[in-house]
């Protein structure tokens, strides 16, 4: 039986036992050629079984090897019942239990700083939902959490989050909100100093990501401007020091009239940093157009589409590693709405790969990219519920075979992240027989 046979009979099943489901699925992952599932070991639970319905998981990576992963469970007829969680795995490959986030409603960010996990956390009053104020908690080593911090405070609505580590152990946050973008980095430590508000008053950030490179922080965002003009087509950026947060911004793209930025993504590229962006318009004949364009960030950038015409772009997911190795993965999807998977490779001092499909992708399901020190780039994917994931050099000797991860059929949000000695974890939520997160890692051979 082909892989693509037992997934379809799985779906057509699904409604029977489960472990019939499991079964079946299980007889397409054997069926891949065994290179392709060797360095993935068995999935693990990392968060059990719960009743409400979990967002998509954040992974960070200490230096030792130890690992986070972040969570929130949200009941969608109740938003105000949101709570965020952290689920560590030591160094030795323990899996702790997993702890609920003192006084958190969403998990906004993580990021290690030594051996203590800094967190990005978003709450709203006691009846409403998040977030109303945004605070930086810190996890440390020992298994305390410490005292929260405000970082931003009188806030309402969606709320959007980046959390960097600085050179020299020092943390950048940022905050965006319909109301305005803010920044705030710490002198040393997790201390944090007071927030700046780097957008004007009509300003509406709609999209943000941060980054670091060399010893230069970037902020960049998207912003609608007062209503009832059009949506973003500016791409802001703002760029700080160890010693100095971000700000002023300037407008480092800006797209065409018509046109507008739907979603936007950093990587590190050596001195500078590498955007990556969505950007979509109707044409003369009034069909829905969408493109992958990336930019590096210097004075005289010049703007790439990376994504091949004519099938909508959409689904960004865009990493890179210190030296300026980046890799990018996007849905392109017809008018039926069946989606393949798109990557392609960039070697630090070179330019794109062509671009490439790894397979099929659900259609509501965005895929997931990080690349190691050296260059080996990981993309994983869902497709018809199963979690999959493809490993690449980014110096242009291609994409591996996919390699299922789970059994599962009931795969979602999936996550991925490299840590020392080129080594992974992938991190998703499985709704059967109940939402939890589970997850793989990935050892080089």
């Amino acid at each position: 039986m082909t892989s693509e046979a037992a997934r379809g009979r799985a779906r057509r099943t699904a409604s029977i036992a489960l472990g019939l489901t499991l079964a079946i699925a299980a007889l397409a992952c054997a069926a891949l050629p065994s290179a392709a599932v060797a360095a993935w070991g068995a999935p693990f639970v990392l968060a059990p079984p719960g009743t409400r319905d979990t967002l998509p998981a954040q992974i960070a990576f200490a230096r030792n090897g130890a690992a986070a992963v972040v969570f929130t469970t949200q009941d969608e007829d109740q938003p105000a019942l949101s709570t965020a969680f952290v689920t560590l795995r030591s160094a030795s490959r323990q899996v702790e239990p997993t702890r609920r986030i003192p006084g958190a409603q969403l998990a906004l960010a993580e990021t290690f700083a030594g051996r203590s996990l800094e967190l990005l956390t978003g709450a709203g009053r006691a009846d409403g939902a998040c977030c109303s104020v945004v605070s930086l908690i810190r996890l440390g080593p020992r298994g305390a959490f410490g005292r929260a911090q405000t970082v931003v405070g009188g806030l309402a609505g969606a709320t959007l989050g980046a959390l960097v580590n600085v050179a020299g152990g020092r943390l950048l946050v940022a905050v965006a909100t319909e109301a305005g973008l803010w920044v705030a980095q710490s002198p040393s430590g997790d201390r944090l100093v007071s927030s700046r508000l780097l957008t004007a008053p009509s300003a509406t950030p709609e999209l943000l990501a941060a980054t670091v490179a060399g010893r230069v922080t970037f902020v960049a965002w998207s912003a609608a401007g007062a209503p009832p003009g059009p949506g973003p087509r500016t791409i802001s950026l703002a760029t700080g020091a160890p010693s100095a947060p971000p700000g002023p911004g300037r407008t480092a793209v800006l797209a065409s009239v018509g046109h507008r930025i739907d979603e936007l993504a950093l990587a590190p590229r050596g001195r500078t940093a590498t955007a990556a962006w969505i950007e979509s318009w109707f044409d003369p004949s009034g069909h829905y157009q969408s493109q992958l364009r990336v930019a590096d960030l210097t004075a005289r950038h010049r703007v790439q589409t990376v994504s091949l015409p004519g099938l909508p772009a959409s689904g960004l997911a865009f990493a890179g590693d210190a030296a300026g190795d980046q890799a990018v993965a996007w849905k392109a999807c017809d008018a039926t709405g069946a989606c393949t998977l798109d990557a392609a490779t960039r070697p630090a001092g070179g330019a794109f790969s062509s671009p490439v499909s790894l397979g099929a992708v659900d259609a509501s399901q965005a895929p997931a990219v990080s690349v190691a020190p050296g260059g080996s780039a990981l993309v994983a994917w869902v497709q018809s519920g199963s979690p999959l994931a493809a490993i690449a050099s980014t110096s242009g000797a291609g994409f591996g075979p996919p390699a299922v991860l789970s059994p599962t059929v009931y795969a979602a949000d999936i996550t991925v992240a490299f840590g020392p000695a080129g080594k992974a974890i992938a991190a998703w939520s499985d709704a059967a027989p109940a939402p939890s997160v589970a997850g793989a890692v990935y050892r080089p051979g």
